[in-house]
């Protein structure tokens, strides 16, 4: 669900003991119904909603339109999204829709920063990237209304268009069914939480065995190839897990933790076939 506005602001108090004596910690509160959303160290300097706003708005220029925020965790995270109405958007050839995501947390868990999101309209497949171009812990004071629209934006579509060139030649590289084994095998021992996982049984659960049913379906689509290895991964994150189907990237969930792991599994195997 997005909103237009985010009708709500947020201070920061410092964190007294039960003596009443100072601490070297601020809490940081919502406005509206004094919520502390985290406790954090008094070097932390959030930015605030309202800077936040102006600056997602000073960027719905050009090819990109507004189409919201969300919050999460209670507004822990808020992320806006801007689709990008740039005519004629390919990823390797196949048409694709893109929002540029703005994300800032209030809690600590994640930097300042700029990303894409893109889906194949073939298959309605997602994936998302935080780029390289922006990412600022808050540690210090982030003044966003004096960035450059202009710089901003061509630093976007800069790292926008390295991410979509890795994606370039996955096609014309084959994989074996030991490559497909290999994935899942990394892609379980990724997300499982089990100390005691039984190695000869990765692979096997329901879970990846579903994964395992996603590459077979998009590698039938797309061929034997990277390209189709992959988005038989970003199938099964965004079909069977049902987490991106929306365009909102999931922060720190399991779908995007399995994306980035067969993206940088696919990009290693290509870099190691071409060097």
């Amino acid at each position: 669900m997005t909103n237009n506005t985010i009708e709500w602001e947020v201070s920061t108090e410092r964190v007294q003991t039960s003596t009443a004596m100072a601490t070297n910690k601020i809490a940081i509160k919502r406005n509206d119904t004094n919520e502390i959303l985290a406790v954090v160290s008094e070097r932390y300097s959030p930015v605030t909603n309202s800077a936040f706003e102006r600056f997602v708005n000073r960027l719905s220029v050009n090819d990109f339109s507004f189409e919201g925020f969300t919050e999460f965790k209670g507004g822990k995270v808020i992320l806006a999204f801007l689709k990008n109405n740039h005519p004629g958007l390919k990823l390797n050839n196949f048409p694709v829709e893109e929002y540029m995501v703005i994300g800032n947390s209030h809690d600590g868990s994640k930097p300042f920063y700029i990303g894409t999101s893109s889906r194949l309209i073939r298959c309605m497949n997602q994936f998302s990237s935080t780029l390289k171009i922006f990412r600022k812990k808050h540690t210090s004071i982030l003044d966003l209304d004096n960035f450059s629209v202009d710089e901003t934006l061509a630093s976007y579509l800069r790292g926008k268009t390295e991410l979509y060139d890795s994606f370039i030649g996955m096609s014309d590289i084959k994989v074996s069914d030991k490559v497909v084994d290999e994935l899942i095998r990394q892609v379980h021992l990724r997300v499982s939480s089990d100390s005691r996982l039984d190695m000869g049984k990765i692979g096997k659960t329901p879970a990846m065995l579903r994964l395992r049913s996603s590459i077979e379906r998009e590698m039938e689509a797309l061929g034997d190839n990277l390209f189709g290895l992959f988005n038989g991964v970003t199938w099964y994150t965004t079909h069977e897990l049902g987490s991106t189907i929306d365009l909102i990237p999931r922060i720190n969930t399991t779908a995007e933790i399995i994306n980035q792991e067969a993206y940088q599994f696919c990009i290693q195997f290509k870099n190691t076939i071409l060097n």
